[in-house]
């Protein structure tokens, strides 16, 4: 979909590696397992922003390579209202390690009280995946979207979906 050659992606994960390249088709994509200096399940709205954000900076002191792109996905429980949700926040920046860091949001999924109660009472150790899976639910622990959405939408797709608008609005700000 862009022409890009060099990708750097802050995560070994599956479903953000598989994100990345159905935006990027013929990009290589280096998948790089920096670390985001935050809980296993981010619980805020600031804690997953900053997950990203340290994600990004250590993605940029691992790399070796000369890439045209650097992306860091982090997602994360905010609550709004009285509901939780689950959502990803994608950050992108240039090879200039002082070009602008494009921020964004993507699709929030609801994520059921108790199982929120339960991720916010292990203080974050505790993945919603995990969780869900602890209680006999199916599924890829690092994919609960797809349960979560009655099987409409996976983390896959909510993540390629943000990672286009994310870059689409990047290149307005370079």
């Amino acid at each position: 979909m862009f022409n890009l050659n060099e990708i750097a992606l802050a995560s070994a994960a599956t479903a953000k590696i598989n994100a990345c390249k159905r935006v990027f088709k013929n990009a290589h994509i280096e998948a790089c397992n920096a670390p985001s200096n935050v809980s296993n399940q981010p619980l805020s709205r600031e804690e997953t922003f900053k997950g990203a954000q340290y994600r990004l900076q250590n993605l940029r002191a691992l790399s070796s390579g000369e890439y045209e792109l650097f992306i860091a996905i982090e997602n994360g429980i905010w609550k709004i209202g009285d509901e939780y949700y689950d959502t990803p926040v994608v950050m992108i920046q240039g090879t200039d390690p002082f070009s602008p860091v494009l921020s964004i949001t993507g699709e929030s999924v609801c994520i059921p009280l108790h199982y929120a109660a339960m991720a916010c009472e292990s203080e974050g150790v505790k993945t919603i995946g995990t969780l869900l899976m602890e209680k006999n639910v199916h599924l890829d622990h690092q994919d609960p979207h797809i349960y979560l959405t009655n099987y409409k939408k996976s983390r896959e797709d909510i993540l390629a979906e943000v990672l286009r608008k994310a870059f689409m609005a990047y290149q307005h700000i370079v």
